[in-house]
């Protein structure tokens, strides 16, 4: 082996540290970032429905045969329970 090809594949491996490291990084700030973020218990119904991957009117529909108890915490909004979400959601699967 040449003492030039040996430069060369020392500066390959160089690189390939330097990516691979970057690539890390990357990973670590996305992980962490997920671990950070907190769900909210409560959710409008525009973010419930996206969480369950319904539409809105299938939200309203559900809220207005009680399937799903609405929470006003304020005049004029209505709230969903993510976990009574998730409940029925889990419970309307096939088996």
């Amino acid at each position: 082996m040449s003492a030039s090809a040996t430069d060369a594949e020392v500066t390959d491996l160089a690189t390939l540290n330097v990516l691979i490291f970057d690539r890390l990084e990357v990973i670590a700030k996305a992980l962490t970032d997920t671990d950070a973020r907190i769900l909210p218990r409560f959710l409008s119904k525009g973010d419930a429905a996206r969480y369950a991957g319904i539409s809105e009117a299938s939200i309203e529909k559900l809220l207005s045969m009680r399937m799903l108890k609405p929470y006003r915490p304020v005049k004029r909004r209505t709230v969903v329970d993510r976990l009574e979400l998730e409940q029925y959601v889990l419970s309307t699967q096939p088996r």
